[in-house]
């Protein structure tokens, strides 16, 4: 075993070394599955878990531009292309399948070799069911429809985990710490994963060393310092061009995360002991340059009302320069 095996050993001892409980590391390996949309909803809401997490339920155009991605995407369909070509008033959507050859001559000529059509509750249809690609999409249509996929379910854990104030302690991804405030709702979330035919989900509780919470102290200090130079950056953006073309909703909305990053600052360094006075001085800054931005794009979308002159000369009739043919006498 090498040292930094043993220092890695040695580390995870002290992390889970009997103390006040902070909160769990956690990873997960989710298999890659279909699963029934609303049947894993009502598993994901029963659990407790927020339904806000979830993607949409899968509609017919989602499911049939999936399964067009895993047909084209092979050897098998090379030279093929798969095309959204109409989508009409009544939710019905048109596919063209169309074969794309290149010439010696530098030029490239297109050939239709199949239609294929969604209508607004699912029905697939085409105009050439002998097609091979044809039949392939129908096949992978069949499958996907009314189903999650993995990468969304994926998508879910993230935002769940994001939602719990989780941060992540690997820069590679995957590996989070989340704060114990949050312990049972991870505790649902590991269940739902589990229940996931061959899907793991690892739960290391973590309890309160120095050593521990000086590693995770500065993981979360990465963590928020990521988010504040993102911010930081887009807010110089904006104020090097000026108001321009920035919504106020879009400055609101930056200010609820500033107060909401300002929260999560404010938990880490309490249950972390995280130093926090420069992010705090630096959400101050940013809060600042946020409210004055949106000052600026409020005053600017104020007119004036009109000085009662103006008015008055506005309605004055203006005098017709139409040319009238007198009357003969």
């Amino acid at each position: 075993m090498s040292n930094a095996q043993v220092r890695s050993a040695e580390q995870v001892a002290q992390l889970t070394a009997k103390g006040t409980f902070q909160g769990d590391v956690l990873w997960w390996s989710l298999r890659d599955v279909e699963l029934p949309a609303e049947e894993f909803k009502k598993a994901w809401v029963a659990a407790g878990l927020s339904e806000a997490a979830l993607p949409e339920m899968p509609t017919p155009l989602r499911v049939i531009k999936n399964a067009g991605q895993e047909v084209f995407q092979g050897e098998l369909a090379r030279g093929l292309l798969f095309r959204q070509v109409v989508k009409r008033d009544d939710g019905s959507v048109i596919f063209a399948i169309v074969r794309e050859e290149p010439h010696a001559d530098g030029t490239v000529t297109y050939a239709q070799e199949a239609k294929v059509m969604v209508d607004a509750q699912g029905k697939l249809t085409t105009d050439n069911d002998t097609h091979a690609q044809v039949q392939q999409i129908a096949t992978s249509y069949a499958r996907l429809f009314g189903k999650y996929q993995a990468r969304e379910i994926r998508k879910s854990i993230i935002a769940t985990v994001v939602a719990c104030d989780g941060i992540m302690i690997r820069e590679a991804g995957g590996v989070y710490w989340v704060p114990s405030k949050h312990a049972q709702t991870v505790r649902a979330l590991s269940g739902i994963v589990k229940s996931v035919g061959g899907s793991t989900f690892a739960l290391l509780p973590i309890h309160q060393t120095p050593e521990g919470s000086e590693t995770l102290g500065a993981a979360a200090r990465v963590s928020i310092t990521g988010q504040l130079d993102e911010l930081a950056a887009e807010m110089r953006v904006w104020k090097a061009e000026g108001v321009g073309d920035i919504r106020s909703v879009t400055l609101e909305r930056r200010l609820t995360e500033f107060e909401s990053l300002r929260d999560r600052v404010a938990m880490y360094r309490d249950v972390l002991s995280m130093r926090a006075d420069d992010l705090n001085a630096q959400l101050n800054q940013l809060q600042t340059d946020g409210r004055a931005l949106l000052d600026s794009v409020l005053a600017s979308r104020e007119k004036p009302a009109p000085a009662p002159e103006q008015v008055a000369a506005a309605e004055e009739p203006v005098p017709s320069k139409t040319l009238v043919t007198p009357a003969p006498f």
